[in-house]
């Protein structure tokens, strides 16, 4: 697991170490989902940190920014509701000057507490059985993540019209964004869309 964080960047010395292990040729980024986009621009901007090419794979990629993804469908990942107990008890990254000193790994918590009700082996074992045999290639083309990446951009232009906002990282798009915001916010207002 590493970190990378919205206008901070990828964790350097994680990075550093990987590449001291592996080839960092080999290194491929995988998360859950997109939202706007923003971790794939960090990613990209960190410019092949340590010889790592930034190809970015995730499950879902609604804002069609990733170089490969299960699905442009928006659902509500697990990781997005239930946090640490689906995701190894492991916290959000912490990265502030009086945890992490300027050559630190990037910082978590680790929720020992929680082990008693950790779902992460079992939300693992869920997803891999639910797996069909590896026989379809993805269709994930580039023309394809295009028209995805537009629709979002409009989407996300229309709403920050909307709510008179010129802060791209007030709106919060999409199922997983859109929780966080409700269960670790006060939102001023909550988008739906009917679905007939």
């Amino acid at each position: 697991m590493i970190s990378i964080i919205r206008d901070r960047g990828l964790d350097g010395r994680a990075m550093a170490d990987i590449a001291s292990r592996h080839n960092p040729r080999d290194v491929v980024f995988v998360d859950g989902w997109t939202g706007k986009g923003s971790i794939a621009r960090e990613l990209r901007a960190s410019g092949c940190l340590h010889g790592a090419s930034p190809f970015l794979v995730v499950v879902a990629d609604p804002a069609g920014v990733a170089d490969l993804a299960a699905t442009a469908d928006d659902y509500a990942i697990p990781s997005g509701v239930l946090n640490a107990t689906v995701s190894g008890l492991i916290s959000r990254t912490i990265l502030n000057d009086e945890v992490v000193g300027p050559d630190d790994f990037h910082a978590c918590v680790w929720y020992r507490d929680l082990a008693a009700i950790d779902q992460s082996q079992a939300f693992i074992n869920e997803v891999e059985a639910a797996m069909p045999a590896p026989a379809r290639i993805l269709d994930w083309r580039l023309d394809r993540r295009r028209v995805l990446a537009r629709a979002s951009q409009r989407a996300i232009s229309r709403i920050m019209q909307m709510v008179g906002t010129s802060d791209i990282n007030r709106i919060k798009p999409g199922i997983a964004e859109a929780t966080r915001a409700m269960l670790r916010r006060v939102p001023e207002r909550l988008f739906l869309r009917a679905v007939t």
